[in-house]
């Protein structure tokens, strides 16, 4: 079967009428006004969501700023108490080792002293015993 060819006339109106149907769609001030107060109230909307992100974002980087000071001051505090402790016990063992030193040098010193003056004493009674004896 032949297609029907359509004059040219014919189709003027129905371009026409297309057009005209686009034409009823185009936006009347009621429209963009309404089409204006959509994007107002997105652009509002896009605005709080971006301040309550940032806000967040910024509540977040405190919380973890103050959890890492909080640590870092507990840690020092931790090692400052751990170097006081073993400087005390460095100290007390230190003067505990010096008092035993001393008292073990008091101690020989008396010996020897005593020991001196012991044998002075029996090189004396020896000395006298010979020099009665001769």
């Amino acid at each position: 079967m032949a297609s029907k060819l359509v004059p040219v006339s014919e189709t003027r109106g129905d371009h026409y009428k297309l057009h005209n149907t686009f034409s009823n769609c185009t936006p009347t001030i009621e429209k963009r006004k309404a089409r204006y107060a959509v994007s107002v109230v997105v652009q509002f909307i896009a605005a709080t969501a971006t301040v309550v992100v940032v806000a967040v974002v910024v509540v977040v980087v405190v919380v973890v700023v103050v959890v890492v000071v909080v640590v870092v001051v507990v840690v020092v505090d931790f090692i400052v108490v751990v170097i006081i402790v073993v400087a005390v016990v460095v100290v007390v063992v230190v003067v505990a080792v010096v008092e035993v030193v001393i008292v073990i040098v008091v101690v020989v010193v008396i010996v020897v002293v005593v020991g001196a003056a012991a044998v002075d004493a029996v090189v004396v009674d020896v000395v006298v015993v010979v020099v009665v004896v001769v």
